[in-house]
């Protein structure tokens, strides 16, 4: 529930707020960003100065997962505005970048052309300079069953942003504990977005389960043009029930055992 609200959230702040870079205003709380020289394009650059625009955040904040380096990732797309994270998932057992965190970091470097520090697994700290939001098709291997949904929850946003019409392509799991499956996606998030005025659409595959993953996801955008008229977002109220019922899906399973969950 946590990352849906996240989620709806950020699409709240994105329809509301996008020139907010040019005008220097704080989207997340920030901390003081230290004097120090900072190596981009693989070491052949060195800023020995205070980025006075760049926000520093604590991974550590609230749960400490990657909720705080998802959203700090699609919001710096959104902006422009560069981020500089330390301590990613520091709230965890076993913090850093694992490999579902680093797709996500590499899917918002490639619709921003960003300039990246750190993108690397168990990596604690990460420096990310976007650039330009880029429209286009995009195809992103998770190489575990890390969940699709979570790194689709990274771009779906920016890319409503971008100027054209993209496709995006993750792989890896699609049903997953701790994170939004490609059915709450579809039935739960995707109706909010559109009732904001996004043209937006995701469909599931390939269904990946935990260990093996092997799923795919793929979402298309229409960009939302510049000045249009896009609808607040507001859920207040948990509304009357209209339906209620189950969706099983199994993997290399008989059709009995469904029917006995069920």
């Amino acid at each position: 529930m946590a990352v849906a609200f996240l989620g709806l959230r950020l699409v709240e702040l994105a329809l509301e707020t996008v020139d907010l870079a040019a005008q220097g205003l704080d989207l997340v709380a920030a901390l003081e960003v230290p004097a120090e020289g900072l190596l981009l394009l693989g070491g052949l650059l060195e800023l020995d100065r205070v980025e006075a625009d760049a926000l520093g955040l604590d991974g550590r904040t609230g749960e400490g997962g990657g909720q705080v380096l998802r959203t700090a990732l699609a919001l710096a797309c959104l902006t422009g505005r560069p981020v500089h994270l330390e301590h990613i998932r520091g709230g965890r057992k076993k913090g850093g970048l694992k490999r579902q965190h680093l797709a996500c970091v590499r899917a918002a470097t490639a619709i921003s052309g960003a300039t990246v520090v750190g993108a690397e697994l168990g990596s604690e700290s990460l420096r990310f300079h976007p650039a330009e939001l880029r429209p286009g098709t995009f195809e992103f291997q998770i190489g575990s069953a890390g969940s699709a949904a979570l790194v689709l929850q990274t771009v779906l946003v920016p890319l409503l942003f971008a100027g054209g019409a993209s496709q995006v392509t993750v792989r890896g799991g699609t049903h997953n504990a701790w994170a939004p499956c490609a059915d709450f996606l579809e039935l739960s998030f995707l109706p909010q977005l559109r009732a904001m005025g996004a043209e937006v659409d995701v469909r599931c595959e390939r269904v990946g389960f935990f260990p093996a993953g092997g799923g795919a996801l793929c979402a298309t955008t229409q960009p939302i043009s510049a000045g249009a008229t896009t609808a607040p977002f507001e859920l207040l109220l948990r509304g009357v029930e209209k339906q209620s019922f189950a969706l099983i899906r199994r993997a290399h399973l008989e059709a009995s055992i469904a029917d006995r969950e069920w």
